[in-house]
């Protein structure tokens, strides 16, 4: 075998053993695969392909100075250099005149030097040093020994006297010493390479594997390389119904065990033509609500309800796991998912079947909205939701709700909370997210009539901090013919109304309301019009029938 450097191309052969057998012979040189470190020297001769004229090979050899000629390319002085460096020169000096030149360079005949060369699958092909006495098994040691891709059995040894003879250097290495010849200046051994690509077993893995086709083995190679040759199994694999064809017989294999199990017992060895076929998971099951991922996911012989929980990313927070659902067979069964997860026990963990559909429902929220709402009662709510999606469930505050003395109870705590900035004055400093078990509760404000001259007469609800003036602005304020002077309440004392004197006029001038005056459940605050003045029994059958019109308003 000749050694062959192109600055393109990966080494191609060279000449075969019985040329450089018969040039030792006519010219006294040796013949060498020479390794990447030969220079040239005079006297080399090399072998030069010229690739971009279809293969065109040009014989040239070193002259006394060390120069060569190659067609094109001129003469060219190449002494000391390596064949990597001469296939650079020669293809440097042809591209003004080709396009894209492409060169290998052979060493054919390395000139004369006294020793041994050692070629072909070896650590370190080349020449040696000949010594005295030197033996087959000393020139190995000297070249570090065979490469794992020798063909050992089949080595020859050339030289000028002996011709060429076969040497068995496996059995040699093996023992045998009748193969460990002594060698004579001038001799050269050749170790040739295996084929190894027709050594290899062509397997071919089909189905559900990631790169389905033929795959090329090792000898000795096992059902797990050639499934890992393939890629490895998809998601959808069945690999505990996979098959092993082989000279007309099929064989089940179980690649479940072999694969995920380490069984080495089932783990077989492989020839060459085997077909491995990995069917297709037919198994589904199909995951409906809090699931982190719902959908429909092929599983496994064996899987269970935990498991198809894992296939669906496990559960999100607000899932009610005490009380799923599994619909099989038309059928509908509760089951504990909350006992299986979280607290170990798994007597519920049924196996899956095919067409199987599991419903995880959201657990259930509520908040209780008491007191003063349209709707009062308790209610679902969604996580995030707020005391102002809270009261929108009630469907909103009654007219008579104290909105600004609401309290949210909570964990055995009583919060104050504003509805009245909430809800009329826009303040989400008031808002809070709801938590599950939630009470709101709106206290009634003190419910007041206005009557007579006032410009919105009508009920008013005094909330937490109204007092008279504040009652008087939201009616609007009085008129310019009120006798405010002559202004009384109708207060209901035990079934019957009491008047009670109220000057307003002396009130707004000094800017203040009566000491310890406050208004109670359903005082009417009457204030007379010019030459319109109702006498103590017209005011109380008002009162009366002002009472359930407001009655009517409030509800």
């Amino acid at each position: 075998m000749m050694f062959v450097m192109d600055v393109h191309r990966p080494a191609l052969p060279g000449a075969c053993l019985l040329t450089l057998a018969l040039a030792l012979l006519l010219c006294g040189s040796r013949c060498s695969a020479a390794p990447a470190e030969h220079r040239v020297q005079p006297g080399d001769v090399l072998e030069v392909v010229l690739w971009h004229e279809d293969r065109k090979i040009v014989e040239a050899r070193a002259d006394a100075s060390g120069a060569i000629a190659v067609p094109l390319a001129g003469t060219l002085n190449v002494k000391g250099q390596t064949l990597t460096e001469v296939a650079r020169r020669i293809t440097q000096a042809l591209e003004p005149h080709v396009k894209r030149p492409r060169v290998t360079v052979t060493l054919k005949l390395a000139h004369p030097q006294a020793g041994v060369y050692i070629l072909g699958a070896v650590q370190r092909p080349g020449p040696i040093e000949f010594l005295d006495g030197m033996r087959i098994k000393d020139a190995l040691g000297l070249v570090g020994g065979l490469l794992p891709t020798a063909d050992a059995a089949h080595a020859t040894l050339t030289g000028v006297q002996r011709g060429t003879q076969s040497v068995d250097l496996k059995a040699l290495l093996t023992g045998d010493a009748t193969q460990d010849i002594a060698l004579a200046l001038g001799d050269v051994l050749h170790v040739p390479a295996r084929d190894v690509a027709r050594e290899l077993l062509t397997v071919f893995v089909v189905g559900q594997v990631a790169r389905p086709g033929s795959v090329a083995l090792a000898p000795g190679a096992r059902l797990s390389d050639a499934i890992t040759a393939a890629g490895g199994p998809s998601d959808l694999a069945a690999l505990k119904r996979a098959t092993l064809s082989r000279k007309g017989e099929t064989l089940p294999i179980d690649l479940e065990q072999v694969l995920r199990q380490g069984d080495l017992a089932g783990n077989l060895p492989l020839q060459d033509g085997d077909v491995i076929l990995v069917p297709e998971q037919r198994n589904r099951v199909t995951l409906v609500g809090e699931f982190q991922k719902p959908g429909t996911y092929p599983f496994r012989e064996g899987d269970t309800l935990t498991g198809a929980v894992a296939l669906g990313g496990g559960s999100r927070e607000d899932a009610d796991l005490h009380h799923a659902r599994l619909i099989r067979d038309g059928k509908e069964t509760e089951v504990d998912l909350d006992a299986m997860l979280k607290a170990g026990d798994l007597s519920g963990d049924l196996a899956l079947r095919d067409g199987d559909v599991l419903i995880l429902p959201r657990a259930s929220r509520t908040v209780t909205l008491l007191g003063e709402f349209q709707k009062p009662g308790t209610y679902s709510f969604t996580e995030g939701d707020t005391l102002a999606q809270a009261v929108a469930l009630a469907q909103g505050p009654t007219a008579a709700a104290d909105l600004r003395r609401a309290v949210l109870k909570r964990g055995g705590k009583e919060i104050p909370v504003d509805l009245y900035a909430l809800l009329k004055e826009g303040s989400d400093a008031q808002d809070r997210a709801l938590q599950d078990g939630d009470t709101l509760f709106v206290p009634a404000g003190t419910r007041v009539l206005t009557y007579g001259a006032f410009q919105k007469p009508g009920p008013v609800v005094v909330t937490e901090g109204m007092g008279l003036f504040e009652v008087l602005a939201a009616a609007g304020g009085t008129s310019k013919d009120a006798r405010l002077e002559k202004a009384q309440i109708a207060r209901l004392v035990n079934g019957e109304r009491v008047p009670i004197r109220l000057d307003l006029k002396a009130a707004l001038k000094k800017g203040s309301p009566p000491p310890d005056f406050r208004f109670v459940e359903g005082d009417v605050l009457y204030v007379p019009e010019k030459g319109k003045e109702l006498n103590w029994q017209g005011l109380v059958s008002a009162a009366y029938m002002l009472t359930l019109a407001a009655d009517r308003i409030f509800e």
